[in-house]
């Protein structure tokens, strides 16, 4: 990679986490493959972690691993997942979102998926939906049917509506759909 490019990407990150030379610098130091990830996705991923995991950017700039992973097929789900726990009681308050997206897939499952199968039917298999990528190719009226009571839609970014979670919901879609924001749900016409 040119020096350009190099100084380019450090700039990048400064601008975008509000970070000094010397936090980059640790930052790049710590995980030199962030140089070759794209400002492209390394912006969608900063502002998930900042707008919907709630992390500060200073917490990512000293935490520089969580840029390495997919948006789409680790962190979104897993995301939704420590949602759907802490809404139903089931996640101690003190779990960051980083023990979420650093666990091993089958640590995570275990901890999190399984040991919840009967406390909450449907989420294994929302989340091995959701970690195929299909949501982004599922439009917002066409639901998705993972199960009798499961539909994923893709409205903006991700959004699952999953009945058996204890979420609201309308049975009577019509020409409605669901819009689903965190865990806030609202019926919307067409």
């Amino acid at each position: 990679m040119s020096e350009e490019k190099v100084a380019a990407k450090l700039e990048f990150f400064k601008s975008t986490l509000g970070c000094s030379d010397s936090e980059v610098s640790m930052a790049v130091s710590k995980l030199p493959s962030l140089l070759g990830i794209s400002d492209e996705i390394l912006l969608r991923k900063i502002k998930f972690l900042v707008n919907e995991a709630m992390m500060e950017p200073r917490y990512i700039v000293e935490r520089p691993v969580v840029l390495s992973m997919s948006l789409e097929k680790r962190l979104m789900p897993r995301h939704y997942v420590m949602k759907i726990l802490q809404e139903k009681g089931l996640l101690n308050s003190n779990t960051s979102f980083l023990t979420f997206a650093k666990l091993g897939e089958k640590s995570f499952k275990l901890k999190f998926i399984d040991c919840h199968k009967d406390s909450i039917p449907g989420l294994a298999d929302a989340y091995a939906t959701a970690r195929t990528g299909v949501l982004g190719s599922v439009s917002a009226r066409e639901p998705l049917v993972i199960s009798d009571c499961s539909y994923i839609f893709q409205i903006s970014s991700y959004e699952v509506f999953m009945k058996d979670l204890g979420l609201p919901y309308s049975t009577d879609l019509g020409r409605s759909y669901i819009v689903i924001r965190g865990c806030k749900c609202t019926l919307q016409k067409l």
